[in-house]
């Protein structure tokens, strides 16, 4: 990362949409064997990013550090997040919890806060180099990650996320 260029913590915006990069739960599945870092966009990340960090703790535990470091909230809408078709049928059978999905870690993608209006070009430009993004949810005024299900309800975890300690 050029000097001074790196995208941290502590710059999303009331406002700001909450990206996903690829996939999440495949690593809880054991499905996911080897990591696939996100370098191919990582100047586009400096480019439109305001903030971001890797999920390798779990969704709501890492976004969460978005939200600690720049004084926000987040709403995250269940039904936007990007599972694969393996990961889909896993939580539809039962073989999986959407806590476990989103808890569990290891997943290696990225959360950033972009702008509204550079979500079109980031999405255009990351998919010509073949990574997908996700818009699932948005930053607001509050405290913390509240994962809402496709009813509007909040949805409740016994934990964040992975604690190494």
């Amino acid at each position: 990362v050029p000097h001074g260029e790196a995208v941290q913590r502590s710059g999303a915006r009331v406002g700001d949409l909450l990206v996903i990069t690829g996939i999440l739960g495949d690593a809880y599945l054991s499905r996911l064997h080897i990591a696939s870092p996100r370098c191919t966009i990582s100047d586009l990340v400096r480019k439109y990013a305001r903030a971001g960090v890797d999920i390798s703790d779990g969704l709501k535990l890492d976004v969460g550090h978005i939200c600690a470091c720049s004084g926000v909230g987040a709403r995250v809408e269940f039904r936007a997040l990007p599972f694969s078709d393996k990961g889909q049928a896993a939580l539809e059978s039962g073989e999986a919890t959407p806590e476990q999905m989103l808890t569990w870690g290891e997943d290696y993608e990225l959360a950033l806060a972009v702008a509204p209006e550079d979500v079109e070009v980031f999405t255009r430009e990351a998919a010509q180099r073949g990574v997908a993004l996700s818009v699932v949810g948005m930053f607001e005024v509050g405290q913390g990650v509240k994962i809402f299900d496709e009813d509007g309800l909040e949805m409740i975890f016994s934990k964040a996320g992975w604690q190494h300690f």
